[in-house]
């Protein structure tokens, strides 16, 4: 039997619709078409457009923040600077700047998210030296912090 022929039997016997027709296009091709009624279209099944960037993700805002020295290349491609004002996020864009609060002490810090991290579980920010420093929790190594994200 020739494809064309199975495909239109498979059409006949297994219509779309109840106003399901079959075209046979070319030797080898079967179309099964139905007419799409506007009214019986509903918003949920249109695909959802979004005009403009992408919705950020939900991020971490508050959690323990840690704080690293080691020398090494950033996520965004910048020799890391322990003296900088910087932190490493999992989530947040890249060269997006965060207010981190120290929770305990209320002493707070303006940060630019220049790499990727922390990777250990709990944590949600990991801070350069000197803005752990700042921070007053260098001796500890951990603190809980909130952060807020700045315009």
């Amino acid at each position: 039997m020739r494809p064309f022929l199975i495909l239109t039997l498979i059409a006949l016997l297994f219509p779309v619709g109840a106003q399901a027709q079959t075209y046979v296009r070319s030797w080898n091709t079967a179309v099964i078409a139905m007419p799409i009624k506007p009214s019986s279209m509903t918003t949920s099944a249109l695909p959802s457009l979004t005009i403009g960037p992408r919705p950020i993700k939900s991020h971490a805002m508050t959690g323990i923040a840690s704080y690293y020295w080691q020398p090494q290349m950033t996520s965004s491609g910048e020799r890391f600077d322990k003296n900088a004002m910087t932190a490493a996020h999992r989530t947040l864009p890249l060269h997006s700047r965060v207010k981190v609060i120290h929770v305990e002490s209320g002493r707070s810090v303006i940060v630019r998210i220049n790499d990727r991290g922390p990777f250990k579980p709990g944590r949600v920010v990991d801070l350069s030296d000197r803005a752990a420093e700042i921070l007053g929790f260098k001796a500890r190594g951990l603190a809980h912090v909130k952060m807020e994200l700045v315009h």
